[in-house]
């Protein structure tokens, strides 16, 4: 099979939606199949690259040197290792795409839903990978309840995303969970050994509640003298950050695994929106109890009081209590934490693969427009 995942503007960032993608990239090829990757501008930063410049660009992307937009653009990958037989087409402009009748090709951004339906390549060949519902940060947000009622067949990652497709466009949706990589994500250290620490993702997105997440670690800093804070993410710290908490920018898989979740009793995740919280897998795997907030985002691999505590979000009088609560609790915290790995021991990488290609071949939703 012939397939092609059509990817935001490459800023070489780690992210987690790109990640999983780069996952499927690598085990497609091992798997035989034909992948490449064509990281496309969408259109309004290609306004904004065009009109800084004052003419028609399109051979010389490479050489804006004197705009700030362009010098965020890469052409190369380098914290993921990307299988070298997975083709790769960096920063082009939508015109830009080849591909033929025969393959498939999946849009991986809610902008992206729009170019899909628009290549002149059967309606059985088009897709929309949804991993969020992405209405932030944008000067129209209505364009992604748009997105979801393009006539491309919609893959999601999620059961709330399956629920809201079906919500805003009436169409059904193949469902393909995420995964984790347990060859990645384990235990290094032993449950009883971990000092009182708490890890927590440092990001610029106001969703994930970073600094609500701090405010609550301040508190429970009271009740817990002895409490050590581990915030890590590809991000600068968005705000000045106490003695007790130690930042790592970037951290490599192996230091994030046995560095940080590893050394730490709890993986505190705040956040009021995700489609998919990867590292809520992470810290499962490498035996960091969970205290999440109730989202729709954990609720395919997190179930309350039995692998991980969901919270009401933005209750920070609850997040300080449990947390308080867990620290105190080492049979408890374990208790949860071994069934946490037995949660994700199941979403392994090889079945999501499956379900993706059964979707890609044979589209639940797929009928002539």
């Amino acid at each position: 099979m012939k397939i092609k995942f059509i990817l935001p503007q490459n800023t070489n960032i780690p992210i987690g939606g790109y990640k999983i993608v780069y996952q499927y990239a690598n085990k497609l090829v091992a798997l035989g199949h034909t992948v490449s990757l064509d990281f496309v501008i969408d259109n309004n930063l290609k306004i904004k690259m065009l009109n800084r410049n004052h003419s028609i660009i399109r051979r010389m992307k490479d050489k804006m040197f004197g705009n700030p937009i362009s010098k965020i653009l890469k052409d190369s990958i380098t914290w993921f290792d990307l299988d070298s037989r997975v083709t790769t087409r960096f920063n082009i402009f939508e015109d830009e795409i080849l591909v033929d009748k025969t393959t498939k090709v999946v849009g991986t951004a809610f902008w992206t839903a729009f170019l899909v339906e628009r290549l002149n390549i059967p309606d059985e060949n088009k897709f929309e990978f949804i991993q969020n519902y992405e209405n932030y940060g944008i000067d129209s947000p209505e364009l992604v309840d748009q997105s979801f009622r393009t006539k491309v067949n919609k893959i999601v990652i999620a059961k709330w995303l399956k629920d809201l497709t079906f919500k805003l466009s009436g169409q059904p949706s193949d469902y393909v969970p995420n995964f984790i990589d347990m060859n990645d994500f384990f235990l290094t250290t032993s449950l009883s050994e971990r000092n009182h620490v708490v890890t927590l993702l440092n990001h610029e997105a106001e969703s994930k509640r970073t600094k609500f997440g701090l405010e609550v670690l301040a508190r429970v800093k009271q009740e817990v003298p002895d409490l050590e804070v581990k915030l890590f993410g590809a991000y600068d710290p968005v705000q000045k950050l106490p003695d007790y908490v130690s930042f790592y920018r970037t951290p490599s898989l192996q230091y994030l695994r046995d560095e940080i979740y590893n050394k730490s009793q709890i993986y505190l995740l705040p956040s009021v929106r995700e489609g998919w919280s990867l590292t809520g897998m992470e810290a499962m795997a490498s035996g960091t109890a969970v205290i999440s907030s109730d989202i729709g985002g954990v609720r395919d691999y997190m179930f309350d009081k039995s692998n991980a505590l969901l919270i009401e979000p933005d209750n920070l009088e609850l997040f300080v209590e449990k947390i308080v609560y867990l620290l105190k609790a080492d049979d408890q915290r374990q208790k949860i934490v071994l069934e946490a790995q037995k949660t994700v021991a199941s979403f392994s990488i090889e079945e999501s693969v499956k379900k993706l290609l059964s979707a890609l071949e044979s589209p639940i939703a797929f009928k002539k427009y």
